[in-house]
């Protein structure tokens, strides 16, 4: 499928169907961590501490998942940002998740994700 023909209304809602290798699975968003990439798979690694594989690219989400609190950090992740407890400044730019993991920024998209925390600690 034509990335530009996924349907975006499937990725507006609540709940995703998310296909595995044991069928469709239902997705609630606000289940999602984080996303990562695997080439031509995103792994959705979800707050029960499962992960389920979907045959999408992570470029697919990144757009739709931006409206829900989701945003791209590097090349391979984008996290939720209602999962990130903190975040410093030591060799790169890192968030820390709910889940304990660490995760660098990439050059370029440091000061968008350091402006976007920033406006979320102050509402």
């Amino acid at each position: 499928m034509n990335p530009h023909s996924f349907p975006l209304s499937t990725l507006g809602l609540p709940n995703l169907m998310i296909q595995t290798p044991d069928g469709k699975r239902p997705v609630h968003i606000s289940e999602i961590v984080f996303l990562e990439s695997a080439r031509n798979y995103t792994f959705a690694y979800l707050t029960d501490g499962s992960r389920v594989i979907t045959s999408k690219t992570i470029g697919i989400f990144e757009s739709p998942f931006a409206k829900h609190g989701f945003i791209r950090i590097n090349k391979s992740i984008i996290a939720n940002l209602s999962y990130i407890t903190e975040s410093c400044k030591n060799d790169g730019y890192a968030i820390r998740l709910r889940n304990g993991q660490w995760h660098t920024c990439s050059r370029r998209r440091t000061s968008k994700v350091r402006k976007v925390l920033k406006q979320l600690k102050t509402l």
